[in-house]
């Protein structure tokens, strides 16, 4: 008895989001990263991925890898992107790294010595 409409739209969603941060109505945006030659290991190109949208884009001579994933709120991406700081850098958006660097200097000037 449910509207077809309304069942396909969520069919949809189901088979691309991300993780339980993901929009539904929402459209995806890239966010291209860096990994330093410490961690990229773990984002090789054939690695399991964290995000299905994880896509290899190069590997550097510095043995350095950069990979992009789509998100489609910034509470879905930069948890993932603090956990493996500073190893891991931001190269784009720039709406996402101001946002980035706003939340880590609010963490900073909690820091009590």
């Amino acid at each position: 008895n449910y509207n077809r409409n309304i069942i396909n739209k969520y069919r949809t969603y189901f088979m691309s989001f991300e993780n339980a941060m993901s929009l539904a109505d929402i459209k995806p945006k890239k966010a291209v990263l860096r990994a330093s030659k410490d961690i990229a290991m773990y984002f090789e190109k054939d690695m399991k991925k964290f995000y299905k949208s994880q896509r290899f884009i190069k590997k550097f001579d510095d043995g350095s890898i950069e990979f992009s994933i789509n998100y489609t709120q910034p509470l879905e991406v930069l948890p993932f992107i603090k956990r493996w700081l500073p190893e891991l850098e931001l190269l784009s958006p720039n709406s996402l790294k101001r946002i980035l660097l706003k939340e880590l200097e609010e963490s900073l000037s909690k820091i009590n010595m």
